[in-house]
């Protein structure tokens, strides 16, 4: 078992620190609890990439804990990396669907990606995000939700 610190921040922004983001390596698990704004440059800068995380875990909803989901989940996508299995306790599912449901904030960019046809020349992208969400019980009784990131080629 392997613990790296890739953040330890709070919402100020800094050049040598990081908001929240805890790495734990456990076999062939890479978790990661919380993924605050800097946590995903600091996850290259320790070698690993997005597309290596196998699960994520929110403890709350502060900005310092979750700034950089959007950014963890597109680049891993970006990088054709294995579902990442996401939880957290509500609203996980209206977050998640705020960032890359059919109406949120990056959903123009996912359908240039994956329908417009230059765009997929010249990225090389050709794949559909989906979203799985299903329940599961909490043990600080507070329910909470499941969420499989697929990257899945036509």
């Amino acid at each position: 078992m392997k613990l790296t610190i890739l953040g330890s921040g709070s919402p100020e922004a800094y050049t040598r620190r990081a908001s929240t983001g805890y790495l734990l390596e456990v076999g062939k698990d890479r978790i990661l609890f919380d993924c605050g704004g800097g946590v995903v440059d600091n996850l290259i800068r320790s070698g690993r990439l997005p597309k290596d995380i196998t699960h994520l875990f929110f403890t709350h909803y502060h900005s310092d804990h979750m700034m950089d989901y959007a950014r963890l989940v597109h680049a891993a996508w970006d990088e054709g990396g294995a579902p990442i299995k996401v939880f957290g306790p509500k609203p996980l599912k209206d977050i998640t669907e705020g960032h890359f449901g059919r109406n949120g904030v990056l959903s123009h960019d996912l359908r240039a990606r994956t329908e417009l046809t230059q765009s997929q020349r010249d990225c090389c992208i050709n794949r559909v995000l989906t979203c799985r969400i299903d329940h599961i019980a909490c043990s600080h009784a507070t329910a909470a939700k499941r969420l499989l990131i697929n990257a899945i080629s036509p």
